[in-house]
Order: structure tokens, then sequence, then C-alpha cells
């Protein structure tokens, strides 16, 4: 059932006691209908949607989702506050005239390490006793083990929609390796008296980026789509043994030529797509910008969880500049959005100024990722204190000594630092945003005085030149 106008809805909410079924979309084309109350927000939903998929620690990564709108069913329109109430959105609906296309989308709308449902690259670090800045992403993916297939999944069905329509920019070959795995997590094994040319069909574009199609024609890229899932098959696809009379009817699992480890088939592919760096997690803007010659004048700003990149109109990277290397940011409504960084470096300049409509849009995202860049810090700082032997007792230690720490609710000097630490850089970073939109308010005060000022002196001038005229018998 869809989504209908408010007559039939308030016709099913009599049905139900007063409650509406909503439907709810997500990227894999499947939806789930849940019942929703007068007084249901969006953040009840998600936590509803977020049980139905069994994610583990759901009211932590709660804030990382979000519920997108889509008025005419097609394009994403953005994401709903948490505290709006869903029957005031259907309501506006139905106001807007568009009910009867307009739909819920379920997304991931922060990408951070506690959305990729893997061990943490930390945890991973101490367990191999190195520097986590020194843990390569290929090592780390190699040894990371699989801690919530819940949300693997989550980000399996998000990945493959954006390969398939653009988001992620990926090569031929790339777009292969990508669509065999995922052919082979629908289909089965290659099987040549099955899968061959035809077979697909226009549903080759669930497997292939739509700009690659467009290249050569669906024919032809689901030949090399399916000569790509045969070698896969032959090479590193392992089925177990089932119940049926031939091992097609067990599990399978993709055998992993690093590590030797059985993958599945969504961690196989996750692989891949958390290797892409500067792409997986960002999500781009496109704008223009004229103020240092050593960028091109169209980019795009990819904002993701550890800061801001620079790509070219390609989508290769540019510049990456740390989250804790800007100062601050803010925008202009509908005209720019800008940040600042230490002016010590080849760009000639600490302001970055970009011009682009989404300021507002690029600006609140930003900040939404400052502050879960904070909470990832605190919850690795927690893992690595946890991780921590205790200390050791000397013999003759007092016994009116402090515990240690976790213990009677005591905290060390080092954690008292670090909460102190975190606190400053919370209250730097608010009082950041709010001198920078202060000063903004006073440039716009200024200009718009200006403009006012110049607007006056032209209309003198030209009072002037028609007085003048006149006097001289011109007019």
């Amino acid at each position: 059932m869809s989504l209908a106008n408010q007559a039939t809805l308030t016709d099913l909410s009599n049905k139900f006691d007063g409650r509406i079924p909503a439907r709810i979309h997500f990227l894999d084309n499947s939806s789930k209908v849940f019942l929703v109350n007068p007084k249901t927000t969006i953040k009840d939903l998600l936590s509803q949607c977020l049980s139905k998929f069994h994610v583990l620690e759901s009211d932590t990564v709660l804030p990382y989702f979000g519920l997108f709108e889509s008025r005419n069913g097609g394009s994403i329109d953005g994401v709903l506050n948490l505290e709006m109430i869903i029957q005031d959105v259907l309501q506006s609906w139905t106001d807007g005239g568009f009910d009867k296309t307009a739909k819920f989308l379920f997304m991931i709308r922060l990408q951070v390490p506690s959305l990729w449902g893997l061990s943490y690259k930390d945890t991973v670090a101490s367990q191999m006793h190195i520097d986590e800045s020194s843990l390569l992403i290929k090592d780390y993916l190699r040894q990371a083990e699989v801690i919530d297939s819940s949300i693997l999944h989550l980000q399996f069905i998000q990945a493959v929609y954006n390969i398939i329509t653009g988001r992620y920019p990926v090569t031929a070959e790339e777009a292969l390796i990508l669509g065999s795995i995922h052919f082979t997590l629908k289909f089965g094994v290659f099987r040549p008296e099955s899968h061959r040319p035809g077979f697909l069909g226009n549903r080759i574009v669930e497997f292939i980026p739509i700009k690659l199609l467009k290249t050569t024609g669906f024919e032809e890229w689901e030949k090399k789509l399916l000569a790509s899932v045969e070698k896969l098959s032959k090479e590193e696809v392992k089925v177990e043994s089932g119940d049926g009379d031939d091992d097609t009817h067990g599990p399978l699992f993709f055998i992993d030529a690093d590590s030797g480890k059985l993958l599945t088939a969504e961690h196989k592919y996750m692989m891949y797509i958390y290797a892409m760096k500067n792409i997986v997690g960002s999500t781009f803007f496109r704008c223009s910008q004229k103020c240092t010659r050593n960028l091109p004048e169209s980019v795009y700003l990819g904002i993701q969880s550890e800061g801001i990149d620079i790509l070219d109109k390609h989508k290769k990277l540019l510049r990456s500049f740390s989250i804790e290397d800007i100062f601050r940011w803010g925008f202009k409504p509908n005209t720019m959005f800008y940040f600042e960084i230490s002016a010590d470096n080849d760009l000639g300049t600490g302001s970055l100024e970009f011009e682009t409509v989404e300021g507002k849009s690029v600006s609140d995202l930003m900040t939404d990722y400052a502050m879960a860049f904070l909470k990832e810090r605190e919850r690795a700082e927690a893992r690595m204190a946890k991780a921590l032997p205790p200390p050791p007792v000397a013999p003759n230690a007092r016994s009116n000594a402090p515990p240690p720490p976790g213990q009677r609710g005591s905290k060390s000097k080092a954690d008292t630092q670090s909460k102190e630490k975190l606190a400053a850089v919370k209250i730097q970073a608010l009082f950041r945003g709010f001198i920078f939109r202060n000063a903004w308010i006073k440039e716009d005060a200024a200009i718009l005085i200006q403009s006012i000022y110049r607007g006056y002196k032209a209309r003198c001038l030209l009072s002037s030149m028609i007085e003048q005229m006149i006097s001289d018998g011109e007019l």
C-alpha cells in the first residue's frame, strides 16, 4: 500500500484506534509499514526501524540515521528533523497536493566509525600492537571482524545505491568487481545454462552505474558482467554444503585472497567500498571558487566525518582538511559556504570561499559531523581506558588510597583532564560558530548600508545632472 490522501488516511486511522499506517522505504526498493499515533516523532519512527533491523546499540547510533522525504517519489528533498511529528508531515503533504507521490526514505545520514559494522580501527590496532595512525586501511579491513551484521547490511544497500546512481564514482573495472559480487549475492554462483546474455535485460541497472551503461549500452555491459561473475565464481566463491542434493543450497562465501578468511557477499562488497578513501561516506556539493588560483574554478566539496575534502569535477581529490585544523566555518544564505584554516599553506589564503546556493546545508552538515566527531572520540577513549590493565598496587599501599579508575565512580586525573579538554573543544566550537555568525551579520549590515548610501549618492548625482541640463537649456 502507498500513502494515500488525507481522507483515506483518516479512514484507516479509525480502523487502527487513531493510528495511521506509514510506509518507510529503503534504498533496496523494499519497504515496511509502521503504525504511528498523533504523538509519534521522526525519532520514534527511526527507533522502530533500527529495532526492526535488530541493530545493536540502536540508541547510540540513532542520531546518525535519518528519515528523508521525497515529495515527488523520485528525488530526495532532505532530511526531516528528529522532533517533527509524523502526522504533521503527512498533513503537510496533503496540504501541498503531493500526498499521492510523497514517501519517507530511511537512510544513513552521518557516516562515522560506529556505523561501519566492523571492529573499530583503534581496537584492531591495539590487537596488532601498533599505533592506530600507522594502521593502513587495507590491513585494517583485512583484520577487522563483523560486529554488527545488521548495520553492515544497511551500509551495503546504501553503498549499492550510491554506486549505481553515480554518487560514488568508480572505474569500469571497479564497477564490474562490485557488480559481480552483488550479482552473486542475488543469484548465486555462475550457472552457464541460465546466466547468459538476456538474463538480466533492463535489470542491469541494478548492478552497473547508469553513467557507464550509457557508454556502450546495456547488452554489452551485461556480457562483461556475466564474464566477470563467471571468473569470480571460479576463483573466489565457496559454497558450504546444504541440505539439498548439491552444495548450491548452502550459504555462499567469498575467500579473501590476503587473509584466507571466509566473507559474506555484503562484507566482501563493503571491503571494496570502505577502501575508497575520500569517497565513501562523503556528501558532495558542487561549487565554484575564485579565492585561489591553486584550485580549479569548478570543484566539489566532500563533507565527511573527518573534515572537508576538495575534489575536481571528476571527484579526484585535490585537498583534504582535518576537522581539527578548521578554525571555523559558516555560510551566506543562497550565496556561499566558507571555512578558515591556517594561512600557512600552498593555497595562498587561510579563508576559502565557495559559491553555492546550498551553503546552509553544507554548514549544518559540517556542524553535525563536528559534534559526531567529538562523540566518536569520547567512545574511542572509553574503549582504550577499558582495554588498559589496572595500575599495579604497591604491597604496602595504604588502605585509604583512592580506588583505581572504574571503581566506585572514581576518576583518574588523566580522565578528568581528558573530559575537560573535550568540554573546552565543544565550548570553543560553539563560541567560534557564534562569533562567525555575528561577523557575517555585521558584514551583511555593512554591505546593506553601503549599497543604500551608494544608491543615494547615485540619485543625487543624477538629480544634479538633470538640473544642470535644464539650466543649460538641453532639456
